[in-house]
């Protein structure tokens, strides 16, 4: 799910959630952190635990460190369960199922972190059948570590688990085993262009550009979408008519802003003022004077978009003037020409699976509560809204 659930969960999570008879539990720590330190404290809990559960063989001798980014918001530790003792397996009737599933993956990671490496014997395989020679190359476990608890999967779909077929576990076979044919799934595969950002990969993709705060990320990718900038198309963020020409716009008139080296120098000049380590006026001074230059340029050069207007064949429904397509905040829409007098808009019409225009309004649950008509989903200078579809007369 989008970073912004995933936030919201959490939030949840780390509120408190009622368990039974312990009342109301805070199950993890908080979350606006990108950290991996775990305190002393956390650390033995969890090594404690994972000797009474797995075994001595799965803890290693002294506890796992690991090194945080140089952005790291170290003020917390890393996120983690309060108590390692409240396994997913137990809260889960007390959890919605996305919260269970967070709470599982925090939990799971958590333990993991502080057990031994797995152990694996990278081999190949080769099957003969009759004329045909198939091989396939892969991994067997020898002895699992921290993969009793926890596996890494792919963040997204297939398009993005670019494992090389080395990674792959295989089961244990024995030279000269006989298999059984089960089933034959005849591939192809073609070579594709670099898939689209999913919302994750997004925020991953900030996170190694220095871009951004675990605080922010979520707000990012959320400001982008309520802004029409993208737009959802199979769970990926594809750009939008306005946002590519929101982009090229700035892209042209403040190139040394648009950047993500920019961005990612100015969070850690951020980072040093809170540090005391920068002073805070010639820090701004040093970005205000040349963005103050490139403004200035921009409003004598840069296009008004909002002053330009397509015709169309269509009038208005209310005062019969044409109507004409302008730009707003949410990109094109379909206003009366009238305007200011009328102020009549429209949804700018769409090719529709058959290929025609289409501009008919999403109908909505619910009805109107003054004339009891059915409501209706329409788009106007200031984005999507919710109206009844007896106006003007209701």
């Amino acid at each position: 799910f989008s970073p912004k659930k995933t936030m919201m969960l959490a939030q949840r999570l780390y509120e408190g959630i009622p368990v039974g008879s312990k009342g109301t539990v805070g199950l993890i720590t908080y979350m606006r952190t990108d950290s991996t330190r775990l305190s002393t404290e956390a650390t033995d809990m969890i090594r404690d635990y994972i000797v009474s559960r797995y075994g001595e063989p799965f803890l290693p001798k002294v506890p796992n460190v690991y090194k945080s980014k140089k952005s790291a918001q170290e003020a917390h530790e890393a996120i983690r369960p309060t108590d390692v003792e409240l396994e997913p397996a137990a809260m889960k009737e007390y959890l919605e199922k996305d919260m269970f599933r967070l709470y599982e993956l925090i939990w799971a990671r958590s333990v993991s972190c502080q057990m031994v490496s797995a152990i694996l014997d990278t081999t190949q395989f080769d099957i003969r059948t009759g004329q045909y020679l198939f091989r396939s190359n892969g991994s067997i476990v020898k002895f699992s570590g921290f993969m009793q608890v926890y596996v890494e999967s792919g963040d997204d779909e297939p398009a993005e688990q670019t494992a090389k077929p080395g990674d792959r576990i295989l089961p244990a076979l024995e030279k000269g085993e006989k298999l059984n044919l089960l089933e034959v799934h005849p591939e192809q595969h073609f070579t594709h262009p670099p898939p689209r950002f999913t919302e994750a990969m997004l925020v991953k993709k900030l996170e190694e550009e220095g871009v951004g705060r675990p605080s922010t990320y979520a707000a990012i990718v959320s400001v982008i979408k309520d802004r029409d900038y993208v737009k959802n198309e199979e769970r990926r963020l594809a750009p939008t008519e306005l946002g590519v020409l929101i982009s090229d716009l700035l892209l042209e008139h403040f190139p040394d802003i648009m950047t993500t080296e920019f961005t990612a120098n100015m969070e850690s000049q951020l980072d040093q003022i809170e540090e005391g380590s920068a002073e805070w006026v010639k820090t701004l001074q040093t970005f205000y004077v040349p963005f103050k230059s490139d403004l200035d340029e921009a409003e004598k050069k840069m296009k008004d978009l909002k002053a330009e207007v397509e015709e169309t064949d269509e009038v208005c429904d209310k005062c019969s003037q044409p109507m004409i397509i302008k730009w707003g905040r949410f990109g094109k829409f379909m206003a009366c020409s009238g305007y200011p007098d009328c102020k009549n808009t429209k949804e700018v019409p769409k090719e529709g699976p058959d290929g025609k225009m289409v501009s008919e309004p999403a109908t909505v649950e619910g009805v109107c509560d003054k004339c009891q008509g059915p409501l209706i989903m329409k788009v106007g200078r200031f984005g999507k809204f919710i109206a009844c579809s007896n106006y003007p007369e209701c």
